[in-house]
């Protein structure tokens, strides 16, 4: 479960001002949103790159925060664009991810 409660954040290029989300069960989710800025910021929130201002992100009742190594390295994020590997797919992308964090092959799609 990801739970997104009243978090702020501020950057150069995007703004959150009390977002406000849950989301209970598996599968794939997409953010949709008019300012790319604020979907980034969020993103970045939600993966623990990035603290909020105030408010809190929680996966499985865990705190996401850059901090949490642990929490971070079972959120994934796959973005619109990949710009450094713009010939492969989303799921290729994961799998690449995954042999980066050395997530074993049968590991790798169960959350």
């Amino acid at each position: 479960m990801l739970e997104i409660k009243n978090v702020y954040a501020n950057d150069i290029g995007g703004a959150l001002c009390g977002v406000e989300a849950l989301i209970d069960g598996k599968g794939i989710y997409g953010i949709i949103g008019a300012h790319k800025g604020d979907l980034s910021l969020l993103a970045e929130v939600i993966c623990g790159c990035r603290d909020a201002e105030s408010g809190a992100v929680e996966l499985n009742g865990q705190p996401m925060s850059r901090g949490d190594v642990e929490t971070r390295r079972r959120a994934r994020l796959v973005p619109e664009y990949l710009e450094l590997l713009p010939s492969i797919t989303a799921v290729e992308y994961l799998d690449f991810v995954g042999d980066v964090f050395k997530i074993d092959s049968e590991k790798k799609y169960r959350l």
